[in-house]
This record gives C-alpha cells, structure tokens and sequence, in this order.
C-alpha cells in the first residue's frame, strides 16, 4: 500500500486557506496536503485517472455507489445554525472522532484533519468549496459524504 508523507503538509495557518477559517485554533489543526501527496490520496481513495468529481465517468466507484441522504446544509449554513449539520454529519458515519478525514477538492487540492474538527466546522470547510466537495476517512475507503451546491448532503458507499 502507497504510504502518505504528512511531513511534507502544511498547517491551514501558514497558507493563504487561512482566511477561510474563523478561528485560528483550526487553523492549527486542519492540514493541507502537498500536490505530490493530495495525488496519491486521490489515486488511492478515489482510484480514478480524472483530476476533480465532475470529470469522473460513470465507471467510478462514487458514482456507481450506493447514495443516502443525509440532509440539508444550505438553510442552516446561511442562517448560521451550524450544531443540526454536525449532529447529522456525526451520526451518518461511524468513524472516531480522531480518524483522519480529507476534505478533497480536486486530485491536487486536498485536506486533511480529525474527524471530530470537521463534523464541528463543516461551514467552514464549505467556505473553500461547496460545490461537490468529498469528505473520506483514512482507516474507512469506500465510503464518502459529499456536499452538493443545491444543499444536500448524502452518503456514498462503494457496492462489491
């Protein structure tokens, strides 16, 4: 199995990605992954040749996957109500709140943190992105959440 180097991230905080996050305490905990890296996450977790989720074809495993709803984000993301999201985000998945999630924009855009740090502030991950990000756990591949600009988060998991 391909090995991720984390040595070579870098903290949100000493990017320009800073600005996105409210508070610089996340800053410090969210990590954003070297192109070299991001590609190999991609290539692993994703395993397609494509560089970002609207160029992938209907032989991907996300796209042929099983989907759950799990709810809405956008009402609550522009309203300000962040705490319903994160209990539906946290109840959608059985990954611990230590596992390591990306956050993956394209094949050479991806971050990383703790679980439990994205379940908390999703808004502000969405803030980057919210047009079809994909949230995966390291220690679960073949089960993704993404978010879809139109407000929906679902649940993806890969059929056998």
């Amino acid at each position: 199995m391909t090995r991720i180097n984390y040595e070579s991230s870098l903290k949100v905080s000493e990017t320009d990605f800073k600005e996105y996050f409210d508070d610089n305490l996340i800053c410090e905990k969210v990590f954003l992954l070297s192109e070299k890296e991001a590609d190999k996450v991609w290539t692993l977790m994703i395993g397609s040749e494509k560089d970002h989720f609207f160029e992938l074809g209907g032989e991907s495993w996300i796209n042929k996957g099983s989907f759950k709803f799990i709810g809405e984000w956008i009402d609550e993301y522009n309203s300000e109500r962040y705490d319903s999201v994160s209990k539906k985000l946290k109840k959608s998945v059985c990954w611990f709140d230590r596992s390591k999630v990306f956050f993956i924009l394209s094949r050479s855009l991806i971050f990383y943190t703790d679980w439990k740090v994205f379940w908390k502030e999703w808004d502000q991950f969405l803030t980057i992105e919210d047009d079809a990000p994909i949230i995966m756990s390291e220690s679960v591949p073949g089960q993704a959440i993404m978010f879809y600009s139109r407000g929906d988060m679902v649940l993806i998991e890969q059929r056998n």
